[in-house]
């Protein structure tokens, strides 16, 4: 079986710094940084005391219907904030000039800028 890279986030090393988006969008934009065209996301908390990489993963015409809670050191998040699909409920992960959904390339640019070690590029399976 071959193994296939993956991006790993440890959300409790996340600082919220936006570094990963900055690198994914130079990485493919060339020259421009805009990170509403990333394929990283950093999802933050309303007191900013918790931070969420997210990394694209496909996308569907659908909403998703079974939204489970998420509890991070006591506090609850609804599992859409940690959802890799571009969707309609969310105006995520979608290029921001076309609406096409973006999906991650697993270049590992995000994972090689990230300073607080929140991404790791590991083999799976």
């Amino acid at each position: 079986m071959k193994k296939k890279k993956v991006i790993k986030i440890y959300y409790d090393k996340c600082t919220g710094c936006g570094q990963c988006e900055i690198v994914c969008s130079l990485r493919h934009l060339k020259d421009t940084i805009n990170p509403k065209a990333s394929r990283i996301r950093v999802y933050r908390d309303k007191d900013e005391e918790h931070f969420f990489p997210v990394i694209a993963g496909s996308g569907t015409d659908k909403e998703c219907i079974s939204k489970n809670i998420v509890i991070q050191d006591g506090k609850e998040y609804d599992n859409c904030i940690l959802c890799r699909t571009a969707c309609p409920a969310k105006p995520w992960f979608h290029d921001p000039k076309t609406g096409k959904p973006l999906t991650c390339d697993l270049c590992g640019d995000c994972v090689e800028w990230c300073f607080s070690g929140a991404l790791g590029m590991q083999l799976s399976g």
